[in-house]
C-alpha cells in the first residue's frame, strides 16, 4: 500500500503556479483588493474575478532564498508593456511587496540587494528603441536603480532607417 502525502495548501498553491499558468483566485482577489487601478479596470470592463484570473500569468520564484516561492503577476493593464506585481504568501493570505512597473517582461537576476534578488525589466518604448530597468530591493519595497535604453536603428541624413547589427546601450537621460 502507498503512503498517503499531504501537502499543505500554501505548497499546492507554490506548486501549481508556474510561468505561463493562471493565479490561484485567492492571489487574484488579494491583488484586485490592493490595487485600485487593477480593481477599476476589471470593474469597468465588468470582468470577473474568474475572467481576471484569464487575464493574468503568475511566475513563481524564490526572491528572498527562504525556500518558499514569491509570485509575480503579469497581465490585466497592458497596451505594448504590462502591469507587473509582486506577492509572497503568508499563511493563506497573500502580501504585496511594494513594486511598481510595466514591462514586456520582467527577469530575476543572479544579484541579490538586502536579501531580495534584482529584477530587470525590458520594455517597449517605440519601434527604434527599448527600455531597461534594473530594480533592488531597499529592505521594504523594489525601487529602480539603473536604467538603460536599447537603440534598435537610426535614420541616416537621407531619412532612411538603418537598423544597427546590435542594439546599442546608454544610459536614461
Amino acid at each position: 500500500m502507498r503512503p498517503l502525502i499531504l501537502l499543505s495548501v500554501p505548497l499546492l498553491i507554490a506548486a501549481s503556479c508556474v510561468l505561463g499558468q493562471r493565479p490561484p483566485k485567492a492571489l487574484a482577489d488579494q491583488l484586485l483588493s490592493d490595487d485600485s487601478v487593477a480593481s477599476d479596470v476589471a470593474r469597468n470592463s465588468g470582468y470577473s474575478t474568474d475572467e481576471v484570473i484569464k487575464q493574468l500569468t503568475v511566475k513563481a520564484t524564490d526572491l528572498d532564498g527562504d525556500g518558499r516561492p514569491e509570485f509575480i503577476l503579469a497581465g490585466l493593464i497592458c497596451g505594448q508593456n504590462c502591469s507587473h506585481w509582486i506577492y509572497r504568501q503568508r499563511g493563506k493570505l497573500f502580501e504585496r511587496i511594494p513594486f511598481e512597473g510595466t514591462f514586456l517582461d520582467l527577469k530575476v537576476l543572479a544579484t541579490s540587494t538586502k536579501g531580495y534578488r534584482d529584477l530587470l525589466g525590458r520594455m517597449f518604448l517605440n519601434c527604434c528603441e527599448g527600455g531597461l530597468q534594473t530594480y533592488q530591493f531597499d529592505g521594504r519595497e523594489y525601487k529602480p536603480t539603473i536604467c538603460k535604453i536599447e537603440k534598435y536603428g537610426y535614420t541616416d541624413r537621407r531619412g532612411v532607417y538603418r537598423r544597427y547589427k546590435y542594439p546599442r546601450i546608454t544610459d536614461c537621460e
